[in-house]
């Protein structure tokens, strides 16, 4: 569902273009991948952790989520709940590190973000915009990316209400073999480990 900026509805079918000019900071940001785990955002965003405290849950409607791999692509529709993290990006040159982190397989949207307060904001998030045969059904787990992120080790920072599965300790899972996730065409099967 793109926004329809000049009447603040919601268009399913219809690209956006940001709402923000691009001296308007701090912006909120939807995540709903790995970009939810505080240590990888702050490695990106070149940010103390402790900066990240802003990071809280959140849903929108009208995207539901698919998979270009083992990673979670947004994509329209109608009525669908994605829940996730929001932050307040500082400046457009964390704006580009994100960029970079997502790849050009995805694109900024204009979203409404709802909050547990009920509040209804104005934010943006990064959808698919690679082609759609591409995609698979699917859901990621960010417990399940942690523990293999971090080598079976606990997981670093706050989710709270990221509402993602447990996976049980030995289960296969598609992951990214190489660091920064960047490498999108080197996927592998690893097994999950019990933390030690």
């Amino acid at each position: 569902m793109a926004p329809n900026l000049l009447s603040g509805e919601e268009v399913y079918g219809q690209s956006s273009h940001r709402q923000y000019s691009t001296d308007t900071f701090p912006r909120p940001y939807f995540f709903y991948g790995s970009l939810m785990d505080p240590q990888r955002l702050s490695e990106i965003l070149r940010s103390d952790i402790k900066h990240l405290s802003s990071l809280r849950p959140a849903h929108i409607i009208g995207y539901r989520c698919k998979l270009w791999g083992p990673y979670p692509a947004l994509v329209y529709a109608p009525d669908a709940v994605t829940h996730g993290m929001v932050l307040e990006v500082q400046d457009e040159k964390q704006v580009e590190r994100l960029q970079h982190y997502e790849t050009s397989n995805y694109r900024v949207q204009a979203c409404t973000l709802r909050f547990e307060d009920g509040s209804e904001p104005r934010g943006e998030t990064f959808m698919w915009d690679g082609e759609e045969g591409e995609l698979r059904e699917g859901t990621f787990d960010l417990k399940a990316w942690q523990r293999l992120e971090y080598g079976g080790h606990a997981v670093h920072g706050d989710i709270t209400g990221a509402r993602q599965a447990e996976v049980p300790t030995g289960t296969d899972v598609l992951i990214e073999t190489t660091p920064g996730a960047l490498d999108r065409a080197r996927v592998g099967v690893m097994r999950t480990r019990k933390a030690s």
